[in-house]
């Protein structure tokens, strides 16, 4: 008994089943005989209201926007490295210190040199006893002048002898001869001061200069930050231009990306970016574009080349990103708040223009729209026939006609 009244229940269904598609039928065949064509099944979805915006998604090198590469400047062997990678350091701090013994020597040495030629330039220049004897051999000189002339009347009047006045003579030539060798004297003496104070300079940059290598055997660093690698170790040799460390600020990060020329018109300085990568888990941080290149990078790829711009990203805020991590971008250069908008699949393009087709009283209705913002799976569609809660057909064919009846396979979307 029971299973004829289930198979009763069943037939039922069939029954109301078949009259709905029979009652369809014939609205489809009433409105085919209004419009003088045969309706056309389709599937729709709503026009809704959404915010929606345009990206350009690609990947970069996180970067930190300061960084010292740091290199020996002389020669020798290194004795201690004091950091390691990770640790964290203060500018002018020393990090590694090179052996310097025997140019403590030379700097001893150097030093002595410098003083005694220092030392044999300032007895040079010291005139007071040679200006004494020149003034003591001019007096002689000048009394023996007048002794000469006083000489010559005597002799004149007869009250000198010819021998007396020669004697007198030959005193005046010795104190002429004596003048002139005290001035000559001086003079050369003063000549000697030139050469003097040259080599006490000279000594006295040699020695400054094995001090400045002294200073460069501990080798300091130049800005504060992260020791992000170590070069060398105790005990190595080396010369000037020898890596040894890289320091970076690791709290300041930038990313460093390329941009393609078919793309980069639309990047401005300013714009919002997205930040994620697989060296961060989980995590979204945000951004915004710091740099837009003023030309492009040329490289090549296989037989042709590829043309793209730098670009670069600054962090809001701190994160978890490391230098030379991946990061991916989405940069955001378009948005639209609560605007029409609608799928890719409603677009049907006729020559140069774009349409949607909405319905209207169970009819197919052609509508020209302009599209704005772009999204990944859905577009901006402006139009004053266009509003929220219109019913669009779902990939269009260009051979639906204007006023054709439509029917719709299930539930609009």
């Amino acid at each position: 008994m029971k299973g004829k009244k289930k198979y009763f229940v069943i037939l039922g269904i069939i029954i109301i089943i078949v009259a709905l598609v029979i009652a369809a039928t014939s609205k489809s065949k009433s409105q085919a005989q209004e419009s003088g064509t045969e309706a056309i099944y389709v599937d729709t979805t709503p026009v809704e209201m959404a915010d929606l915006s345009s990206t350009i998604t690609t990947k970069g090198n996180v970067e930190a926007k300061a960084s010292a590469k740091i290199y020996s400047e002389v020669v020798g062997i290194v004795t201690q490295v004091l950091v390691e990678e990770g640790d964290v350091v203060t500018e002018g701090q020393a990090i590694v210190e090179m052996d310097t013994e025997k140019l403590d020597q030379r700097i001893k040495t150097s030093k002595v040199q410098w003083e005694i030629a220092q030392i044999n330039y300032e007895n040079a220049i010291n005139y007071s006893s040679l200006d004494a004897s020149v003034k003591s051999a001019k007096t002689a000189y000048t009394n023996a002048e007048k002794d000469y002339e006083d000489s010559k009347t005597m002799f004149t009047t007869g009250v000198l002898s010819q021998k007396d006045l020669d004697l007198s003579k030959q005193k005046l030539d010795l104190a002429y001869d004596t003048y002139m060798e005290a001035v000559n004297s001086k003079s050369n003496k003063s000549g000697n001061s030139k050469v003097l104070q040259l080599t006490a300079e000279n000594a006295k940059n040699e020695y400054d200069d094995l001090r400045l290598q002294k200073e460069k055997g501990t080798i300091k660093t130049p800005m504060a930050g992260i020791v992000t690698k170590v070069d060398i170790k105790k005990y190595d040799m080396t010369v000037e231009g020898t890596p040894v460390a890289i320091i970076e600020t690791v709290d300041d990060l930038e990313v460093l990306a390329h941009i393609g020329e078919y793309d980069i018109n639309k990047i401005a300085i300013g714009m919002p970016v997205k930040i994620t990568g697989y060296g961060v888990g989980d995590k979204e941080y945000t951004g915004k574009v710091s740099f837009v290149g003023s030309s492009a990078e040329v490289t090549q790829a296989g037989q042709s080349t590829e043309k793209s711009v730098l670009v670069k990203v600054d962090f809001d805020g701190k994160t978890d990103f490391k230098p030379k991590f991946t990061a991916d971008l989405e940069i955001e250069y378009a948005k639209s708040n609560e605007t029409t908008v609608v799928p890719y699949e409603t677009l049907l393009n006729i020559e140069d223009d774009v349409y949607v087709i909405k319905l209207v009283d169970g009819k197919a209705h052609k509508v020209k729209i302009e599209m704005g913002v772009q999204g990944d799976l859905s577009v901006e569609v402006k139009s004053e026939e266009i509003k929220e809660g219109d019913q669009l057909i779902l990939s269009p064919s260009i051979d639906i006609e204007e006023g054709v009846a439509v029917n719709v396979l299930g539930e609009g979307k």
